[in-house]
């Protein structure tokens, strides 16, 4: 069975951001099992200097910044405008029954999508810290 052009973008598209995912995770996985390995075997060696300093060396750098409501909400709002506009495009322009059918389906999901998107956004406009003076 031979997929035609228009169903494999989609399914490459959607799978970049999922492997990204899946190898950030395996990577913070394998940096702790590293820094544990490095630990055990300064206590095996009897260096308990040592330890302190890699806690503190772990104090001095900041942890990764949570990205903020925002950030998610403009993500979800793009995709689901761009699925919601593309599917859109290609109801208009396309004469094949089977196409607008699979159109008509991404067209359905793209909504949920944007709600969210645009409902992140609004939350994060809702609970945005103004600045303090001081702060």
């Amino acid at each position: 069975m031979d997929l035609p052009l228009w169903v494999a973008i989609p399914v490459v598209a959607l799978m970049i951001p999922i492997t990204a995912i899946i190898m950030d995770g395996w990577s913070k996985v394998k940096e702790r099992e590293h820094t544990h390995r490095e630990r055990m075997k300064a206590m095996e060696m009897g260096v308990t200097e040592a330890l302190p300093a890699l806690t503190a060396a772990e104090a001095v750098t900041p942890p990764r910044s949570r990205r903020s409501a925002g950030y998610h909400g403009a993500v979800w709002a793009g995709l689901g405008g761009g699925l919601l506009l593309s599917t859109w495009m290609v109801k208009v322009t396309s004469d094949d029954s089977d196409m607008n059918k699979f159109a008509a389906f991404l067209m359905l999901w793209s909504f949920p999508a944007l709600c969210i998107g645009l409902g992140l956004l609004l939350y994060a406009a809702l609970n945005r810290k103004h600045g303090v003076a001081g702060e």
